[in-house]
Formats: structure tokens, C-alpha cells, sequence
């Protein structure tokens, strides 16, 4: 992430099966993003009045990037992001070694919240985390 851009919030939460990213800005200010099987997730674009932004992440555990997908909605980015090994728990979003001074939590780790996913069985309990 560049220090002189705009940091958007976003979410993440996993099940058994998928890490989800829920990136929130408008879907008109989205201009790229992209997953690579390296596990980094970059997004970038630019929202009216606060300027352009990269957020860049460089996930926790392995993926199958080719697995992932992407849905535009009105106000969000959501990445849905199949996890290599399935019933792994992540301990975080990304690996610890990366500094993340403009992130704070939103909800503490035992928050437990309802999201759904087209195509689910239903509505599947994940954790659910804010990162600014």
C-alpha cells in the first residue's frame, strides 16, 4: 500500500473451504484487481474525493487462485478465494510478518456473523473481520 493513497476498508472471513474479502468502495471506482497464485490480492481505483488507491495483500495461506471469484456489487468488491488446504483456519488475513499501520479491528475474533454467497448451501457461519 502507498503511504500518500487513499486506504479503503475492507472485510475478510473465512469458511472451511474459502477466505472472502469484501472491499468497500462504490463499484464504479474499481479499475483492476486481480489474485495471483503467489497468494497476493491487489485492487486498485480511485473513489471522488479521496483519491486513488492500491490496496495490496499478501495472504496469510496457500491458494487456488484460478478458483477465485469476483463479484461487483454496488458499494463492494467481493472476492471469494479458494483455500489450497481445505479446514485450515487462518490465523489472519495476511502473513505476520507484514506491517499493517492503517488497519484496526473492527470486531473482535470471536464475533461470529452471518454472510451469504450465491451458490452456498444456505447461509455458512464464518468470522467476519474489518481492516481499515
Amino acid at each position: 500500500m502507498d503511504a500518500s493513497s487513499f486506504c479503503p476498508i475492507y472485510k475478510w472471513g473465512q469458511t472451511d473451504l474459502d477466505v472472502i474479502i469484501t472491499v468497500e468502495v462504490n463499484e464504479e471506482c474499481i479499475k483492476s484487481h486481480s489474485v495471483s497464485a503467489e497468494g497476493k490480492v491487489e485492487v486498485q481505483g480511485t473513489v471522488p474525493k479521496k483519491g486513488d488507491f492500491k490496496l495490496i495483500l499478501d495472504l496469510y495461506g496457500e491458494i487456488k487462485a484460478g478458483a477465485t471469484e469476483a463479484r461487483l456489487l454496488p458499494r463492494s468488491l467481493r472476492l471469494k478465494i479458494r483455500k489450497l488446504h481445505q479446514g485450515e483456519t487462518w490465523k489472519s488475513l495476511q502473513k505476520q510478518h507484514i506491517p499493517k499501520p492503517a488497519q484496526v479491528s473492527c470486531f473482535s475474533h470471536s464475533t461470529q456473523l452471518l454472510m451469504t454467497w450465491p451458490g452456498l448451501a444456505g447461509a455458512q457461519r464464518f468470522r467476519l473481520f474489518c481492516r481499515q
